[in-house]
């Protein structure tokens, strides 16, 4: 199976107060409680895409946490994914897949449709959206799950879980049902 997922920040103590993870008593917590979730769904020959922000390496190893993890872990770079954390996963910047019917960019940040104003200055302006169906990213934690024919598949929105294939086909064929 492949799975989908972003913006764990293991590591990283202030991503509770800056994402309001105030149900994690400390950083060790938050970090326990979503290794338990990715291998709750995730098995040992399973493939897990990444979509950035993975770990804090000073707080963190990236060593103990890939070893912590089930599957194979292909890390889409995100804006805080240093080289000591890289150096220990498979990593590419973008990486086009087809989930079902649709031809998917994977990328950290969201991308915004043509002619759309960036309220939030979050967004990719190197990826041609029309090329794609859709865009799964992560990024921008719990603000909003669409931008345009962007997903965010972080795990803020997604109660600490990946997700699977089938869960997110499911939502891509309901954003087209209902026009995007």
């Amino acid at each position: 199976m492949r799975f989908f997922t972003a913006d764990q920040h293991w590591g990283h103590d202030n991503i509770r107060k800056y994402c309001n993870r105030s149900e994690f008593t400390d950083v060790h917590d938050m970090n326990q409680v979503m290794i338990e979730r990715w291998n709750a769904v995730v098995g040992q020959d399973d493939t897990v895409y990444s979509l950035g922000d993975l770990c804090f390496p000073n707080h963190f190893p990236p060593a103990s946490l890939r070893a912590s993890l089930h599957g194979r872990i292909i890390l889409i770079k995100g804006n805080h994914d240093k080289p000591r954390v890289l150096k220990h996963f498979e990593w590419c910047n973008t990486l086009n897949v087809e989930i079902g019917k649709y031809l998917c960019c994977l990328n950290h940040r969201p991308v915004y449709p043509k002619g759309m104003p960036d309220p939030y200055r979050d967004h990719d302006k190197n990826i041609d959206p029309d090329q794609f169906d859709f865009i799964i990213s992560g990024h921008i934690h719990e603000k909003r799950y669409w931008t345009g024919k962007s997903f965010n598949c972080g795990v803020d929105l997604h109660d600490y879980f990946p997700y699977s294939e089938s869960e997110l086909l499911s939502i891509l064929q309901t954003k087209e049902r209902l026009g995007w």
